[in-house]
Parts: C-alpha cells; sequence; structure tokens
C-alpha cells in the first residue's frame, strides 16, 4: 500500500457523494477519524441481525475492515475491485463469483471460496428461508450493469436479501457460482464475505488440533454434502452467529475473532468502543486516506446527539430518538461546529403481512379456506390505525406521511398512483367494519394477530400501542412478539404483521423481491407487473408499471404505506470537502475519499 503525506490540497477530496473532485487521495500518517453510532456493537459479524441502530454500527464496521467484490466511487457508482475479484453474470440466472487468490485475513490466511461458501450458507440454510420451491423468489431488475441500484446486504440478516433466495451453488479451485431462480438487480454485491471460514470452521469442529484447513474443508463440505450440511451447519451456523458477540461479562471482543480482509486492521474491540488503523497490506480495494478510525458505540440517539455536539464525534447518522424530534435535534446540532445533511432515506415505514404457512392469513390456517384468509386480511387491513399513527408521530419529527409503497411522497404521479393502489380506503381505523367482516366470515370469536417490530426502536413501540388500544374492539387479540433483534423471530415464522423499512419501489425497483419473499405471496398479476418492471431501461420513470404494482401489492394485502423517513448525516468540520450521500446505507461506505487534517483532535 502506498503511503504518502500529501498537502492539504491534494487532500481535499469530497466524501461519496453525488460530486467529486478528480484527485486521487492517500492515506496521511497520523490522521483520525470517530464515527459515532447509537447503539453498542453487538456482533462484528455485519450478517448477524439486530435492532436497527445495531445493524448500522455492525454495517459500517464492515465497510472498513471486509472486501468486496464492488464498493461506491465518490459518486456512489459501484466500481469493481479486480484486484480482489470477478463477479460474470451466466446462462440459466448463474452469477459466478471468482476469486484472484491476492486478499488475505488479518492472520496471514488467504480469502477463499470456503468464505463466499459460507455467506451463502448462512443465507439459504437459514430457517427464516423455504425452499425455492414452496416459497416465490424476488422478482428483481436485469443484469445490465448500468441499471443497477447501489444495493448492500450489510445491515440486514443475509436471509432476508436476494442471497437467501439462491437455489444452487456449486464451489470450485477459486470460484462459488450461485444460481437463482430469477435474475438479481444486486448481483454485484450480493455474496458478501462477511466471517472467516477457516475460523468458524476451526470453532465449529472444537478440536484444539484443527487447522485453517480442517476450518475451511468442514464449511465446504456442507455446501457440497448434504449428509454434512444437516449434521455440521448447525454447529457451524451456531459458530457464525454468537462467536463474533462481545463478552457478557466484560463487553469485550475475543482477540481471536478480531480478524479482518478489509482497508483497516482492529487492533481492540469492546461493545462501546472499536479501534481501526489502517490496513499495510490491503491493496484489493479502494485504499484508505485516514489513518485511525474509531467506532464510538453508545447506548442510544439521544447520547450520541450529545457526543456530537461536545465535538467528540466527526461522523454520524443519528437515528430515531424517543426525546427528541428531528427539528430539535437539526436545530441542536446546526448550533455546533458540524455540518448537517438532512432529506429524504428514501427508505419507507411499512407494515407487511404474513400469508406464509400457518401464519394468520395463510389459508391454510383456515383448511384450504381462501375466503376466511381473505375476510381475515381485509379485515386487518380496515383495522389498521394509520390516521392514529399519523397523529402520534407526524409534526416535527420528518416523517412524511406516505400512502404509496412504490412512489415517494411529492414525486411525480404520486397523487395518480395513491388514487388507483386503494390506501384512501384504509386512512382510519374502522374497528367496526372490521369486526364485522371476521363475523361475515363464520368466525365466532377473536383472531390472534403476532405483531412483530424492533423493539429497541421507539417508533414501533408507538405503532404497536396505537395498534392494540382498540384490539378488542376490532374482534381481533393482539399479540406483542416484537425484538430487539427481529430476524431471529422471523427466522421461527411466529409473526403475523411486521413492521419494518423497505425503499420505495421508485428508485429501488429490487425490493419488490424483499415484499413477495417477507409476505409469502404468490399471485400472476404481481408477478407480471414485478417481471415487467425488470425488464425496463430506466424502472425509475416506468410509472405506469410502479403504480399498476404499488396497487397490485396492496390489493393483495401485501402491506400498507405508513410513512417516508427522513435521514440525517452530521459530520465536523474537520473532514474537508465531504459531503453525505442519503441514499446509502453506510456513512463509512466512502473511507476512500475522507480527507481530515493529519493532527489529532
Amino acid at each position: 500500500m502506498r503511503l504518502a503525506a500529501v498537502s492539504a490540497a491534494i487532500a481535499m477530496v469530497v466524501g461519496l457523494s453525488g460530486c467529486s473532485v478528480p484527485v486521487k487521495a492517500y492515506l496521511v500518517p497520523g490522521s483520525s477519524l470517530t464515527i459515532g453510532e447509537s447503539a453498542p456493537m453487538a456482533s462484528l459479524n455485519s450478517a448477524v441481525g439486530g435492532s436497527e441502530a445495531a445493524m448500522r454500527a455492525s454495517a459500517d464496521l464492515a465497510a472498513l475492515t471486509m472486501p468486496a467484490f464492488y464498493t461506491p466511487d465518490a459518486s456512489g457508482n459501484l466500481v469493481a475491485n479486480t484486484e480482489f475479484g470477478t463477479v460474470k453474470p451466466g446462462p440459466n440466472n448463474s452469477i459466478t463469483f471468482t476469486l484472484t487468490g491476492k486478499a488475505s485475513w488479518s492472520d496471514g490466511e488467504k480469502v477463499s471460496v470456503a468464505d463466499l461458501a459460507l455467506s451463502y450458507l448462512e443465507a439459504t440454510q437459514s430457517p427464516a428461508i423455504q425452499s425455492p420451491a414452496t416459497q416465490s423468489p424476488p422478482i428483481q431488475t436485469n443484469l445490465d450493469p448500468t441499471q443497477g441500484t447501489v444495493v448492500s446486504v450489510y445491515g440486514r440478516a443475509l436471509a432476508e436479501t436476494s442471497l437467501g433466495y439462491a437455489t444452487s451453488a456449486v464451489a470450485s479451485a477459486n470460484s462459488l457460482t450461485v444460481t437463482f431462480a430469477h435474475p438479481v438487480a444486486d448481483y454485484k454485491t450480493v455474496l458478501p464475505i462477511t466471517a472467516p471460514a477457516h475460523l468458524v470452521g476451526k470453532l465449529a469442529l472444537a478440536n484444539p488440533a484443527a487447522t485453517a484447513s480442517d476450518g475451511e474443508a468442514v464449511v465446504l463440505s456442507a455446501l457440497s454434502d448434504p449428509s454434512e450440511s444437516a449434521g455440521n451447519w448447525p454447529k457451524i451456523a451456531g459458530v457464525y452467529g454468537s462467536a463474533f458477540a462481545p463478552d457478557a461479562t466484560t463487553s469485550r471482543f475475543d482477540s481471536k475473532v478480531l480478524i479482518t480482509a478489509g482497508p483497516y486492521l482492529i487492533t481492540k474491540a469492546s461493545s462501546s468502543k472499536v479501534s481501526l488503523k489502517a490496513n499495510p497490506a490491503f491493496n484489493w480495494g479502494p485504499k484508505a486516506t485516514v489513518q485511525n478510525v474509531t467506532l464510538n458505540c453508545l447506548n442510544g440517539t439521544d447520547a450520541l446527539i450529545a457526543a456530537i455536539a461536545s465535538g467528540s464525534i466527526d461522523l454520524a447518522s443519528p437515528g430515531s430518538t424517543g426525546s427528541q424530534t428531528l427539528s430539535a435535534e437539526l436545530s441542536a446540532l446546526k448550533s455546533k461546529n458540524v455540518q448537517v445533511t438532512s432529506g429524504s432515506s428514501e427508505d419507507q415505514e411499512i407494515i407487511v403481512l404474513n400469508h406464509a404457512q400457518n401464519a394468520a392469513f395463510d389459508s391454510a390456517t383456515y383448511g384450504n379456506d381462501a375466503k376466511k384468509s381473505l375476510a381475515v386480511a381485509q379485515a386487518f387491513f380496515a383495522f389498521m390505525p394509520r390516521a392514529g399513527i399519523w397523529n402520534d408521530l407526524l409534526g416535527s419529527t420528518g416523517l412524511v406521511k406516505s400512502d404509496s409503497l412504490a412512489l415517494l411522497p411529492g414525486t411525480a404521479n404520486y397523487a395518480s398512483a395513491t388514487q388507483q393502489n386503494g390506501t384512501k380506503s384504509y386512512q382510519f381505523q374502522n374497528a367496526e367494519e372490521s369486526q364485522q367482516i371476521w363475523k361475515q366470515a363464520g368466525f365466532t370469536r377473536t383472531v390472534k394477530i403476532r405483531i412483530l417490530f424492533d423493539s429497541a426502536n421507539p417508533r414501533g413501540q408507538i405503532e404497536y400501542t396505537r395498534l392494540a388500544t382498540w384490539s378488542v374492539l376490532g374482534g381481533v387479540t393482539i399479540q406483542n412478539v416484537s425484538s430487539q433483534d427481529p430476524s431471529q423471530v422471523l427466522a421461527t415464522g411466529g409473526w403475523d404483521a411486521y413492521f419494518t423499512t423497505i425503499p420505495a419501489l421508485q428508485n429501488h425497483s429490487e425490493a419488490v423481491g424483499r415484499y413477495l419473499a417477507l409476505s409469502g405471496v404468490k399471485d400472476s398479476s404481481i408477478d407480471a407487473l414485478a417481471a415487467k418492471l425488470a425488464k425496463s431501461k430506466n424502472a425509475g420513470q416506468d410509472s405506469a408499471t410502479l403504480v399498476g404494482l404499488d396497487a397490485a401489492l396492496i390489493g393483495h394485502f401485501v402491506a400498507l404505506p405508513i410513512f417516508e423517513l427522513p435521514k440525517i448525516v452530521v459530520n465536523s468540520k474537520r473532514m474537508v470537502g465531504y459531503k453525505a450521500n442519503l441514499g446509502l446505507d453506510s456513512v463509512a461506505t466512502g473511507y476512500s475519499n475522507w480527507a481530515v487534517k493529519a493532527s489529532s483532535k
């Protein structure tokens, strides 16, 4: 890695944003930067689910410590890391991921096909994913490299991404070929390196004499041999999910899991602070420009905002807070020595219904009586208190009322979409109507609906409370199955309605797949519209298909929109020329364009 002290003028590059200065940046010895997080670091493995805030923290860490086939440039466009490997679409919706063999883990072991296989197995062997024969795989946009959007799997359990719906994978000496049931828009980033397979395999073997080769072999055996998968995968998965968590007593991470293969090395780590330094051997992706990076992991957004105000944080994206409105946050922060960027995150707060096996909206739950399951869905939509939630949470919170799953409020065709998609019928809670629907369908007692949300998110708590308040009058028994790690509940299938966030389809057409995956809905009209959108050269401008798909998703009781969510990115003025990109998942994604003064704070 080239190390060079450069003048402030050369170092003045713009951070990951829509514009940049075409000047190459180099690492500045002695430079430092602190990223603020609003939750303790729950796992060094970014594929492990958790609260929204915890997943943001692991996403930022992954961007700094894990290699990738593609990384965004200064304008947010994906650029191939050809020194690391290549991604090549093939026939029958197959994608081949080939490693150059140049990348190494910080313990000296090579990044290998076993590392790719480990991520694939985690996604496809997860109990959250049914076999492709029984569950609709996501229909995504085409494989035209110029049409895909930047989509990151970090910050979400792998089983909830396109990778979870792959049908098969075959390993060779230096590549893994994965086959999907449909084309995937995010094929460049769909298979991340998440954890060292040689370490995970060794720990799963629980044999002190096991070597790195033994560890890789047990992972690859689980991929290729069905009997091995059944026998050893639970052990591998157990290590994958738990070994990278901090010690419950000391809050420190075991030194043996501080292994990285990205631009930064982990020097020490606890749940409250992770210290990183630039990896001098890293040459298989964009190089670091700041020598030392610290992730300060605080207890909640209020604590993060206080730390930003005190001047101890250089970069952060504060999330929801239970005690401060967005306008109050902005007011407090803008008065400090920081730059604040705010706007739409393009994420939508929605409630999605589970139509999969054994759920409340599955006809098999009622003896394959489709009329009964349809009545339950109709009644629940009528019961949803969207107006009440808006009253509780709108105002100065920065949230924007949304009536569309496809189009963002205020954009072209939004008004026409909301006139056609049926949301006008579900503005206000109508408990009497919902109760009448259930009675007409032949229900003699209340119906139990299990509500899932991120219990660490204060917004989710308010939404659930509003929904549950008048549940008895609506002929429904509401059960709280919330969790700080919703992916665990999703894995069991023990939920019926889920408050979550999914990007608006307007700029993220690949999100159709997540709607289908979460809801389990199988409908030819939705599939046809999704396939048409996939073929659009500019899906964001295909208003007719977007409007039709919006109506189809709502008309088949897949989900209801609630809010368009805001986003804030805060950076200190030590970051020269930085400009935030609100559309990206991680504030650390643009690490190769950071420019800060060489002196420490």
